[in-house]
């Protein structure tokens, strides 16, 4: 069986970018774990990638995939759009396949019959609630085109979704088939053009996973699973996917969402790889001397921290790209987010159990800046100095968008809980679903004092939606 995998760095560096977790470092402890736990069954695992990553997967960390394809380029497709290479690599498959997320792990080979099933999937999800709000937020963009088969679906309220950190199978024309489905939404849509009204929208579950699901449904194919048994979208509890503690005795792992930012289960990764392959740990470390100040060697000159000038310099690029990114905004485009960030307080003073009536939106033209653990303290220290907000000391992280105002860029200091909820805010914008997904965030001691939580939630909500960063659009006013 061949094993697949897709890493698009995009224009991140895979060095300072933490990719959802809560370190860079944590980030490649996950690809060199999930690679060699595959090579430990297979004979034929293969990386399709850009520069960035086989630089640093392959050259760097010597990670043994027994072909890495640079088939990727920065500009592949828009930033939110990441599961879009993973669809690409499934097109270009010639031969039965498995395709492996990088925070899938398997301590064992996947089981027969399901390893040769003609489609095989993680599991069926069930969660109709979920995706229809994706949906409906998809279909707000009036005239957006969709497959026929996705609007049978939705007129039929039948519409489906397999999570796909574990995809593949030997039929190979189906799965052509439904690739050709995703390419021709985004053509239509021009979904990776900038200056398309559709490219903004975040619907990587919607073309990946529900597409797939439909389809399969509809032409009645048989969808093998390795987990065996159908999953509410919130139900990936931590005991059952990531619990590294017990490693040998789970068929898999697979370290979801909001699970990511969880130092424990981060923690477990990299003792897990240490474990089983520490001479691959040791490279991974040695690429993060800061991280590890008491394994460098202190006979031979260290690397000098960035000074707080080239701090600053570093940020003021960020700035300038993101500015020169928003000089074709209309201005009437700006005023109409402005008036729904303006209207934050409805959300907030309507009752928990109604806010379904409402969606949580990321503003659409936001950029995100990780502030670097390594950076020089004072560099970080002027850096924060130019953003709103009352998170300087605890921040991780500057979220920046355009304003109608002066200064015409908002800079807002996030701290860890806040960066989160903009993560997981690319896969869902369901206020109850929200909170049930950052449950990892906090320590088990808070998640079980629920009105405490629930205050905690409250108020970085309230930060977001005051500073514009986050929208909530009630679904009954256009």
């Amino acid at each position: 069986m061949k094993i697949v995998q897709t890493l698009w760095c995009g224009k991140k560096n895979l060095l300072t970018d933490p990719f959802g977790w809560p370190h860079a470092e944590n980030h490649l402890a996950s690809w060199a774990l999930s690679c060699h736990s595959l090579r430990e069954h297979y004979d034929d695992v293969v990386l399709y990638t850009d520069a960035e990553g086989k630089r640093v997967l392959s050259d760097v960390l010597q990670l043994p995939y027994t072909d890495v394809r640079v088939v990727y380029v920065p500009d592949e497709c828009r930033p939110h759009h990441w599961a879009y290479p993973k669809v690409k690599t499934y097109a270009m498959q010639r031969e039965p396949f498995l395709h492996i997320d990088g925070d899938v792990y398997l301590p064992h080979p996947i089981p027969e019959p399901a390893a040769s099933a003609p489609l095989i999937v993680q599991n069926r999800e069930h969660g109709a609630g979920y995706y229809q709000v994706m949906l409906d937020r998809m279909m707000a963009h009036q005239g957006i085109w969709l497959p026929s088969f996705l609007e049978e679906g939705l007129r039929n309220n039948s519409i489906s979704s397999f999570n796909m950190g574990i995809f593949g199978g030997n039929d190979l024309a189906f799965i052509g088939r439904y690739c050709e489905e995703v390419f021709r939404f985004f053509e239509q849509n021009r979904m990776n053009d900038p200056d398309s009204p559709y490219s903004h929208i975040t619907c990587n579950q919607i073309f990946e996973q529900v597409f797939f699901a439909v389809m399969a449904d509809k032409e009645e194919r048989r969808v093998d699973s390795v987990l065996g048994r159908t999953l509410f979208s919130e139900n990936y509890s931590q005991k059952e996917f990531c619990d590294l503690t017990h490693y040998e005795q789970h068929p898999f792992f697979h370290i979801l969402g909001g699970h990511k930012w969880n130092k424990s289960i981060s923690e477990l990764v990299m003792l897990t790889l240490l474990r089983k392959w520490p001479d691959t740990c040791q490279r991974l470390w040695r690429l993060f001397p800061q991280q590890h100040l008491r394994l460098q060697n202190r006979r031979k000159t260290r690397i000098p921290d960035l000074t707080p000038q080239e701090c600053l310099a570093r940020y003021a690029d960020f700035l300038y790209q993101a500015e020169s990114e928003w000089g074709q905004l209309e201005p009437e485009q700006l005023l109409v987010w402005e008036k729904s960030a303006a209207r934050f307080y409805e959300f907030l003073n309507t009752p928990i159990e109604q806010r379904a009536a409402y969606q949580l939106q990321p503003h659409p033209e936001s950029r995100v800046f990780t502030l670097p653990t390594t950076w020089h303290r004072i560099g970080t220290e002027l850096v924060l100095t130019r953003t709103q907000g009352e998170k300087l000391g605890s921040a991780c992280q500057i979220a920046v968008i355009p304003s109608t105002g002066c200064p015409a860029t908002k800079e807002i200091a996030l701290d860890d809980i806040a960066a989160n909820i903009l993560y997981l805010l690319q896969d869902t914008t369901d206020y109850a679903q929200l909170t049930e997904r950052l449950m990892p965030c906090f320590s088990p001691k808070l998640r079980k004092d629920k009105e405490k939580l629930q205050m905690c939630v409250e108020h970085e909500l309230e930060y977001l939606l005051f500073h514009g960063i986050l929208f909530a659009i009630s679904k009954n006013k256009s």
